[in-house]
Protein backbone atom coordinates (compact mmCIF):
# COMPACT_ATOMS: atom_id res chain seq x y z
CA UNK A 1 0.00 0.00 0.00
CA UNK A 2 1.57 3.56 -0.51
CA UNK A 3 2.23 5.11 2.13
CA UNK A 4 0.69 8.45 1.52
CA UNK A 5 -2.88 6.74 1.14
CA UNK A 6 -2.52 6.14 5.51
CA UNK A 7 -2.78 10.06 5.24
CA UNK A 8 -6.47 10.92 4.80
CA UNK A 9 -8.07 14.17 4.47
CA UNK A 10 -11.62 15.45 4.08
CA UNK A 11 -13.45 18.62 2.84
CA UNK A 12 -14.63 21.14 4.85
CA UNK A 13 -17.81 21.51 4.08
CA UNK A 14 -19.74 18.63 6.04
CA UNK A 15 -18.44 20.49 9.35
CA UNK A 16 -19.56 23.88 7.85
CA UNK A 17 -22.93 22.99 7.43
CA UNK A 18 -22.78 21.76 11.20
CA UNK A 19 -21.17 24.78 12.62
CA UNK A 20 -23.28 26.85 10.81
CA UNK A 21 -26.64 24.88 12.04
CA UNK A 22 -25.42 24.63 15.82
CA UNK A 23 -24.93 28.88 15.51
CA UNK A 24 -28.37 28.99 14.71
CA UNK A 25 -29.57 27.39 17.60
CA UNK A 26 -27.41 29.51 20.13
CA UNK A 27 -24.35 26.78 20.96
CA UNK A 28 -20.72 28.31 21.60
CA UNK A 29 -19.02 27.00 18.15
CA UNK A 30 -16.34 28.67 19.20
CA UNK A 31 -15.53 26.93 22.23
CA UNK A 32 -15.86 23.40 20.67
CA UNK A 33 -13.23 24.81 18.03
CA UNK A 34 -11.23 25.78 20.04
CA UNK A 35 -10.93 22.75 21.50
CA UNK A 36 -10.19 20.75 19.16
CA UNK A 37 -7.48 20.76 16.49
CA UNK A 38 -10.18 23.14 14.27
CA UNK A 39 -8.70 26.08 15.54
CA UNK A 40 -5.31 26.02 13.26
CA UNK A 41 -7.41 26.23 9.97
CA UNK A 42 -9.86 28.89 7.81
CA UNK A 43 -13.51 27.74 7.76
CA UNK A 44 -15.03 28.97 5.46
CA UNK A 45 -14.45 27.64 2.41
CA UNK A 46 -15.84 24.09 1.61
CA UNK A 47 -13.63 23.23 -0.63
CA UNK A 48 -10.79 23.22 1.46
CA UNK A 49 -9.39 20.09 3.29
CA UNK A 50 -8.95 18.67 6.52
CA UNK A 51 -7.31 16.01 7.97
CA UNK A 52 -9.94 13.12 8.47
CA UNK A 53 -8.93 12.29 12.28
CA UNK A 54 -9.53 16.22 12.56
CA UNK A 55 -12.82 16.01 11.61
CA UNK A 56 -13.57 12.85 13.41
CA UNK A 57 -11.96 14.63 16.40
CA UNK A 58 -14.74 18.02 16.25
CA UNK A 59 -17.72 15.75 15.45
CA UNK A 60 -16.93 13.85 19.02
CA UNK A 61 -16.99 16.71 20.72
CA UNK A 62 -20.31 17.98 19.42
CA UNK A 63 -21.58 14.27 20.45
CA UNK A 64 -20.10 14.85 23.92
CA UNK A 65 -21.82 18.22 24.06
CA UNK A 66 -25.02 17.54 22.31
CA UNK A 67 -25.11 13.66 21.87
CA UNK A 68 -25.60 11.82 18.82
CA UNK A 69 -29.39 12.17 18.07
CA UNK A 70 -29.14 16.04 18.43
CA UNK A 71 -26.07 16.19 16.51
CA UNK A 72 -27.97 14.23 13.42
CA UNK A 73 -30.82 16.52 13.81
CA UNK A 74 -28.73 19.55 13.92
CA UNK A 75 -26.96 18.61 10.63
CA UNK A 76 -29.84 17.22 8.59
CA UNK A 77 -31.81 20.89 9.31
CA UNK A 78 -29.21 22.76 6.73
CA UNK A 79 -28.20 19.61 4.68
CA UNK A 80 -28.32 20.07 0.79
CA UNK A 81 -26.61 18.75 -2.17
CA UNK A 82 -25.14 22.23 -3.34
CA UNK A 83 -23.96 23.24 0.13
CA UNK A 84 -21.34 20.71 0.40
CA UNK A 85 -19.47 22.13 -2.66
CA UNK A 86 -18.05 21.53 -6.69
CA UNK A 87 -19.03 17.68 -5.52
CA UNK A 88 -22.15 18.27 -4.58
CA UNK A 89 -23.18 20.87 -7.06
CA UNK A 90 -22.11 18.35 -9.80
CA UNK A 91 -24.85 15.82 -8.16
CA UNK A 92 -27.66 18.41 -7.71
CA UNK A 93 -26.86 19.57 -11.29
CA UNK A 94 -27.17 15.80 -12.24
CA UNK A 95 -30.68 14.48 -12.80
CA UNK A 96 -29.95 10.88 -14.18
CA UNK A 97 -29.28 8.47 -11.28
CA UNK A 98 -26.57 6.61 -13.02
CA UNK A 99 -25.10 10.11 -14.20
CA UNK A 100 -24.38 10.79 -10.18
CA UNK A 101 -23.52 7.06 -9.84
CA UNK A 102 -20.87 6.96 -12.30
CA UNK A 103 -19.17 10.75 -11.28
CA UNK A 104 -19.25 9.46 -7.45
CA UNK A 105 -17.16 6.17 -8.61
CA UNK A 106 -15.05 8.28 -10.84
CA UNK A 107 -14.15 10.83 -7.90
CA UNK A 108 -14.66 8.85 -5.33
CA UNK A 109 -11.70 10.08 -3.23
CA UNK A 110 -12.00 13.72 -4.55
CA UNK A 111 -14.39 14.53 -0.64
CA UNK A 112 -12.91 12.39 1.31
CA UNK A 113 -9.63 9.81 0.73
CA UNK A 114 -10.65 7.49 2.38
CA UNK A 115 -13.78 7.11 0.46
CA UNK A 116 -15.03 3.01 -1.24
CA UNK A 117 -17.11 3.45 -3.50
CA UNK A 118 -19.58 0.58 -4.68
CA UNK A 119 -21.65 -0.19 -7.82
CA UNK A 120 -23.00 -4.12 -8.07
CA UNK A 121 -25.55 -5.66 -10.22
CA UNK A 122 -27.01 -8.54 -7.99
CA UNK A 123 -29.03 -10.53 -10.41
CA UNK A 124 -29.57 -8.86 -13.34
CA UNK A 125 -32.69 -7.34 -11.65
CA UNK A 126 -31.23 -5.49 -8.45
CA UNK A 127 -28.63 -2.97 -8.21
CA UNK A 128 -26.56 -2.47 -5.29
CA UNK A 129 -24.94 0.86 -4.57
CA UNK A 130 -22.63 1.72 -1.21
CA UNK A 131 -20.02 3.25 0.29
CA UNK A 132 -17.66 2.68 3.45
CA UNK A 133 -14.96 4.57 4.72
CA UNK A 134 -11.79 2.41 5.52
CA UNK A 135 -10.13 2.88 9.01
CA UNK A 136 -10.83 1.68 12.54
CA UNK A 137 -14.80 2.28 14.25
CA UNK A 138 -15.04 5.66 15.76
CA UNK A 139 -17.80 7.63 16.94
CA UNK A 140 -16.49 10.62 14.41
CA UNK A 141 -16.82 8.24 11.31
CA UNK A 142 -20.04 6.56 12.29
CA UNK A 143 -21.35 10.07 12.20
CA UNK A 144 -19.47 11.13 8.85
CA UNK A 145 -21.04 7.76 7.59
CA UNK A 146 -24.69 9.31 8.58
CA UNK A 147 -23.69 12.43 6.52
CA UNK A 148 -22.33 10.40 3.22
CA UNK A 149 -25.41 8.22 3.54
CA UNK A 150 -27.67 11.49 3.81
CA UNK A 151 -26.14 12.39 0.53
CA UNK A 152 -26.49 9.07 -1.45
CA UNK A 153 -30.22 9.16 -0.69
CA UNK A 154 -31.03 12.91 -1.10
CA UNK A 155 -29.47 12.24 -4.54
CA UNK A 156 -31.35 9.30 -5.24
CA UNK A 157 -34.80 10.63 -4.30
CA UNK A 158 -34.37 13.46 -6.13
CA UNK A 159 -33.08 11.38 -9.47
CA UNK A 160 -36.52 9.80 -9.68
CA UNK A 161 -40.11 10.63 -9.59
CA UNK A 162 -41.83 11.65 -6.60
CA UNK A 163 -42.97 9.00 -4.15
CA UNK A 164 -40.39 7.00 -5.38
CA UNK A 165 -38.29 5.06 -2.67
CA UNK A 166 -35.65 2.22 -2.76
CA UNK A 167 -36.08 -1.77 -2.08
CA UNK A 168 -34.00 -1.93 0.73
CA UNK A 169 -31.15 0.29 2.41
CA UNK A 170 -28.00 -0.01 4.09
CA UNK A 171 -27.27 1.46 7.73
CA UNK A 172 -23.61 0.87 9.17
CA UNK A 173 -25.32 1.37 12.57
CA UNK A 174 -28.09 0.63 14.33
CA UNK A 175 -30.51 3.67 14.12
CA UNK A 176 -32.11 4.74 10.83
CA UNK A 177 -33.69 7.90 11.95
CA UNK A 178 -32.32 9.86 10.01
CA UNK A 179 -33.07 7.51 6.86
CA UNK A 180 -36.95 7.62 7.87
CA UNK A 181 -37.11 11.22 7.94
CA UNK A 182 -35.62 11.53 4.34
CA UNK A 183 -38.68 9.08 3.54
CA UNK A 184 -41.28 8.95 5.96
CA UNK A 185 -43.83 7.04 4.45
CA UNK A 186 -41.97 4.53 2.28
CA UNK A 187 -41.70 0.89 2.78
CA UNK A 188 -38.33 0.02 1.95
CA UNK A 189 -36.21 -2.76 3.94
CA UNK A 190 -34.14 -1.06 6.54
CA UNK A 191 -31.09 -3.37 7.21
CA UNK A 192 -29.20 -2.19 10.37
CA UNK A 193 -25.53 -2.39 11.38
CA UNK A 194 -24.36 -3.32 7.64
CA UNK A 195 -20.32 -3.08 6.66
CA UNK A 196 -21.48 -0.74 4.60
CA UNK A 197 -24.02 2.35 4.22
CA UNK A 198 -25.91 2.41 0.30
CA UNK A 199 -29.43 1.13 -0.69
CA UNK A 200 -30.91 -1.50 -3.43
CA UNK A 201 -32.84 -0.54 -6.42
CA UNK A 202 -34.15 -1.89 -9.58
CA UNK A 203 -31.60 -2.14 -12.05
CA UNK A 204 -34.21 -0.69 -15.16
CA UNK A 205 -33.33 2.31 -13.32
CA UNK A 206 -29.73 2.34 -14.83
CA UNK A 207 -31.35 3.97 -17.94
CA UNK A 208 -28.54 4.99 -20.42
CA UNK A 209 -27.61 8.76 -19.67
CA UNK A 210 -24.21 11.00 -19.13
CA UNK A 211 -23.34 13.50 -17.03
CA UNK A 212 -24.66 17.14 -18.24
CA UNK A 213 -20.94 18.66 -19.45
CA UNK A 214 -22.30 22.06 -19.34
CA UNK A 215 -22.81 21.75 -15.25
CA UNK A 216 -19.25 20.59 -15.61
CA UNK A 217 -17.26 22.86 -17.28
CA UNK A 218 -18.31 25.73 -14.57
CA UNK A 219 -16.55 23.90 -11.64
CA UNK A 220 -13.31 23.91 -12.00
CA UNK A 221 -12.01 20.73 -12.17
CA UNK A 222 -8.90 20.65 -9.27
CA UNK A 223 -12.01 21.16 -6.65
CA UNK A 224 -12.59 17.70 -7.34
CA UNK A 225 -9.06 16.03 -7.70
CA UNK A 226 -7.88 13.81 -5.26
CA UNK A 227 -4.80 14.82 -3.95
CA UNK A 228 -2.35 11.63 -4.29
CA UNK A 229 1.26 12.13 -2.82
CA UNK A 230 1.56 13.05 1.15
CA UNK A 231 3.70 16.10 -0.16
CA UNK A 232 0.36 16.79 -2.09
CA UNK A 233 -2.08 16.79 0.87
CA UNK A 234 0.40 18.28 3.36
CA UNK A 235 0.22 21.56 0.67
CA UNK A 236 -3.72 21.02 0.42
CA UNK A 237 -3.50 21.45 4.41
CA UNK A 238 -1.24 24.19 4.14
CA UNK A 239 -3.55 25.91 1.60
CA UNK A 240 -6.24 25.45 4.35
CA UNK A 241 -4.50 27.05 7.25
CA UNK A 242 -5.47 29.79 9.08
CA UNK A 243 -3.07 32.87 8.35
CA UNK A 244 -3.18 33.45 12.23
CA UNK A 245 -0.76 30.22 13.22
CA UNK A 246 1.16 27.85 11.39
CA UNK A 247 1.35 24.47 13.20
CA UNK A 248 4.79 22.67 13.29
CA UNK A 249 5.46 19.14 12.08
CA UNK A 250 4.76 17.75 15.52
CA UNK A 251 1.44 19.18 14.87
CA UNK A 252 0.98 17.72 11.69
CA UNK A 253 1.66 14.47 12.59
CA UNK A 254 -0.75 14.76 15.83
CA UNK A 255 -3.51 15.72 13.61
CA UNK A 256 -3.22 12.65 11.80
CA UNK A 257 -2.57 10.25 14.73
CA UNK A 258 0.80 9.65 13.87
CA UNK A 259 4.54 10.24 15.25
CA UNK A 260 6.57 12.98 13.85
CA UNK A 261 8.93 10.13 13.13
CA UNK A 262 6.68 8.12 10.70
CA UNK A 263 5.76 11.28 9.12
CA UNK A 264 9.18 12.05 8.31
CA UNK A 265 10.16 8.61 7.03
CA UNK A 266 7.26 8.54 4.97
CA UNK A 267 7.85 11.99 3.91
CA UNK A 268 12.07 10.88 3.19
CA UNK A 269 10.06 7.80 0.90
CA UNK A 270 9.18 10.74 -1.52
CA UNK A 271 12.15 12.55 -1.26
CA UNK A 272 11.57 15.35 0.67
CA UNK A 273 11.37 16.94 4.19
CA UNK A 274 8.42 19.27 5.96
CA UNK A 275 10.60 22.39 5.35
CA UNK A 276 11.02 21.47 2.11
CA UNK A 277 7.73 20.94 1.60
CA UNK A 278 7.03 23.58 3.46
CA UNK A 279 9.30 26.36 1.37
CA UNK A 280 7.97 25.24 -1.90
CA UNK A 281 4.61 25.86 -1.25
CA UNK A 282 5.87 29.31 -0.09
CA UNK A 283 7.31 29.74 -2.95
CA UNK A 284 4.64 28.88 -5.44
CA UNK A 285 2.10 30.74 -3.63
CA UNK A 286 4.15 33.77 -3.07
CA UNK A 287 4.63 33.88 -7.04
CA UNK A 288 0.01 33.38 -7.47
CA UNK A 289 -0.25 36.14 -4.60
CA UNK A 290 2.04 38.58 -6.39
CA UNK A 291 1.59 38.00 -10.28
CA UNK A 292 -2.88 37.57 -8.95
CA UNK A 293 -3.45 39.78 -6.15
CA UNK A 294 -2.77 43.93 -4.66
CA UNK A 295 -1.30 42.61 -1.69
CA UNK A 296 1.48 44.39 0.47
CA UNK A 297 4.69 42.55 0.69
CA UNK A 298 3.80 42.50 4.60
CA UNK A 299 0.24 41.02 4.14
CA UNK A 300 1.75 38.33 1.44
CA UNK A 301 4.58 37.78 4.31
CA UNK A 302 1.85 37.32 7.02
CA UNK A 303 -0.15 34.64 4.79
CA UNK A 304 2.45 32.57 4.22
CA UNK A 305 3.56 32.04 8.16
CA UNK A 306 6.94 34.49 7.83
CA UNK A 307 7.27 36.73 10.88
CA UNK A 308 8.26 39.55 9.54
CA UNK A 309 8.75 40.85 5.37
CA UNK A 310 12.27 40.78 5.86
CA UNK A 311 12.34 37.21 6.08
CA UNK A 312 10.02 36.72 3.45
CA UNK A 313 12.20 39.01 1.34
CA UNK A 314 15.50 37.15 1.99
CA UNK A 315 13.57 33.59 1.27
CA UNK A 316 12.45 34.26 -2.14
CA UNK A 317 15.35 36.06 -3.04
CA UNK A 318 17.47 32.82 -2.43
CA UNK A 319 14.57 30.94 -4.74
CA UNK A 320 14.29 33.25 -7.83
CA UNK A 321 17.01 35.67 -7.43
CA UNK A 322 14.39 38.43 -7.56
CA UNK A 323 12.96 40.82 -4.81
CA UNK A 324 9.26 40.25 -4.84
CA UNK A 325 8.16 43.83 -6.11
CA UNK A 326 10.89 42.88 -8.72
CA UNK A 327 8.83 40.22 -9.74
CA UNK A 328 5.72 42.26 -10.19
CA UNK A 329 7.51 45.24 -12.36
Amino acid sequence: MPTASKYHLGKTSYVLILMESLKEDGVNIQSLINKSSLRYFKLNDPEAMLPIPVIYEFFELVENNLGIDQMAVHFQKDFSLIKIGAYGQILANSKKLLSGIFFSLRNEKSNFTHDNNELRIIDGKRTFYGSRYSGKPCKGKDFLSKIDHSMQLEYAKNSNEEGWCPEEIYVTGNDATYVEKLFPNCNSKILLNQDKHGLMFNTKMLSNSILNTKNLNTINPELIKEPKTLTAKIEHLLDSLSPSSLPGIDQFSAMFNTSTSTLKRNLKEEEVTFSIVLERWRFIKAVELLTTTNLKIKEISDQLFYSNPSNFIRAFKRESFLSPNALRQ
